[in-house]
């Protein structure tokens, strides 16, 4: 009897358990924007505010909307020393990011979400969570998911709301878009298309990007932050330079999000580089038609995929038949 409790014990031990991780002084140091969004739970629905606070090095950024799909999006200064006060404050709260979800769901209650990102243009994730009651892939030691946002706020988010939610969703404005100029593309050297899937299982998850440049196409596919492969193939400066011609007529342009970001879908982003730069000069992002990425022709990753000498689906499909090491 004592043997098999002994091994009901070890095997209760060993069952697999959520991946646990709080950030490090370096992850938290290279945060670039950090972002709360709180999801209404269930209320009649002239009662529902949701919003998102965005939190910059120099800014802030609120976007709020209802169930009627009513938006609009204010925003004010803040110094560096402030981020970093935000960011301590954050830090000291503990915050723990799971792998999976822990606790039961219950129906009806309002989601706060976390995420930090590595980024301005919100595209790389360091960690991202969320808490729902009892259930949620974020775990927090002190205070609430929202207490370090509410602090650099100038007035109460209740009234930040009803103050500045507009009677109707403001219609996107071709001439407030930023679009690249033809020295702008002239000068790019790299361009760089990513697809980030869905929330789903890891074993279904495939996100990837395609990154060329004049003498070389790159594609690295992943589940979520696992490499499952990475494949270089050669490129010409002159089929890199028809790729750019490609990309001009479609006619890339960014502004400001016509909408709140469906949560969990698929998205699209691009990015677009200088020689000698870093930091790419255009970025934008798309996810079911919402978003700071607008076009007039085609489809966002349209020139990309149709520059590869393979076909993506196909190289999708290797990673899960024959995993790259």
């Amino acid at each position: 009897m004592k043997q098999l409790l002994l091994s009901t014990l070890i095997g209760l031990m060993v069952l697999p358990i959520s991946a646990q991780r709080t950030l490090s002084k370096k992850e938290w140091k290279a945060a670039a924007c950090v972002t709360y969004r709180y999801v209404c739970g269930s209320l009649p629905r002239e009662e529902i505010r949701d919003y998102s606070i965005n939190v910059f090095a120099d800014h802030v950024s609120i976007e709020m909307w209802n169930a009627y799909d009513e938006y609009n999006v204010i925003g004010y200064e803040i110094t560096p020393k402030q981020f970093k006060e935000f960011i301590n404050r954050l830090a000291a709260q503990g915050l723990t990011f799971h792998s999976q979800a822990y606790g039961e769901r219950v129906r009806g209650s309002n989601t706060k979400h976390i995420t930090v990102y590595k980024d301005l243009s919100r595209e790389t994730e360091i960690a991202t969570g969320f808490i729902s009651k009892n259930y949620g892939t974020l775990s927090i030691m002190k205070g609430d998911a929202n207490e370090a946002f509410m602090a650099l706020l100038h007035e109460p988010i209740e009234k930040i709301l009803e103050e500045n939610l507009p009677d109707h969703r403001p219609a996107a404005v071709a001439d407030q878009r930023r679009h690249i100029t033809a020295e702008e593309w002239e000068a790019t050297n790299l361009v760089r298309y990513s697809y980030e899937d869905a929330t789903i299982v890891p074993e279904y998850h495939r996100s990837y990007s395609i990154s060329i440049c004049e003498d070389s196409i790159q594609v690295v596919i992943t589940s979520y932050s696992e490499v499952l492969l990475r494949k270089t193939y050669p490129f010409t400066p002159e089929q890199f330079k028809g790729l750019k011609e490609c990309l001009a007529e479609q006619d890339f342009s960014i502004g400001k999000p016509n909408g709140p970001e469906p949560m969990g879908g698929s998205s699209e982003s691009v990015a677009f580089y200088k020689k000698g730069e870093d930091k790419s000069y255009f970025a934008g992002y798309v996810t079911k038609d919402v978003g700071t990425l607008y076009i007039e022709k085609g489809s966002v990753g349209e020139a990309f995929h149709q520059a590869l000498p393979v076909s993506l689906q196909t190289l999708i499909e290797s990673t899960r038949t024959n995993p790259q090491p």
